[in-house]
């Protein structure tokens, strides 16, 4: 929310300064100060939470080795792929499989390529989105036993 009325006092500031009047000048610094420590300083904080928590959520799957049903290199080879028994990481982002703004609700195999269909929830609106991983051929066979295994217990239990 104060990210919304840093936003819109910033561009107050930058409208009251187009105008040039002297008058308003120190409106206009006071404006523009608190619009940029409110509005792209509260962006620049949650996209910095964000990456924190998708860093600890990776360090808690490598921590826990039990968790993680496939791990393999990503196919433009920069970071891996990790399947978890609650989540799909790719590199460092982090999709968990049910959570209550993210849960995962279809998984396909096309080949080498499995389909992570999520249903996701910002505020009252739903979309849907999908994560596509192409699985290297040396990993197809475990990639197969992975398929079976989270149908069994994402889809089929949900």
């Amino acid at each position: 929310m104060l990210m919304i009325i840093g936003l819109g006092l910033f561009f107050s500031g930058i409208m009251l300064w187009s105008i040039g009047r002297e008058a308003d000048q120190s409106l206009v610094v006071a404006l523009l100060t608190i619009g940029i420590i409110f509005g792209p300083g509260g962006l620049y904080f949650i996209i910095k939470m964000n990456r924190s928590f998708q860093e600890a959520e990776l360090k808690k799957v490598l921590n826990q080795p039990e968790r993680i049903l496939l791990r393999f290199p990503r196919a433009d080879g920069k970071g891996e792929i990790i399947i978890a028994n609650d989540a799909l990481f790719d590199g460092i982002k982090h999709y968990p499989f049910k959570t209550t703004y993210e849960h995962l609700e279809g998984l396909r195999k096309e080949g080498n390529t499995l389909f992570f269909d999520m249903n996701v929830t910002v505020g009252t609106k739903n979309f849907s989105r999908t994560r596509k991983i192409e699985i290297p051929v040396q990993y197809q066979y475990d990639a197969e036993i992975v398929y079976d295994k989270l149908k069994k217990m994402w889809i089929q239990n949900n």
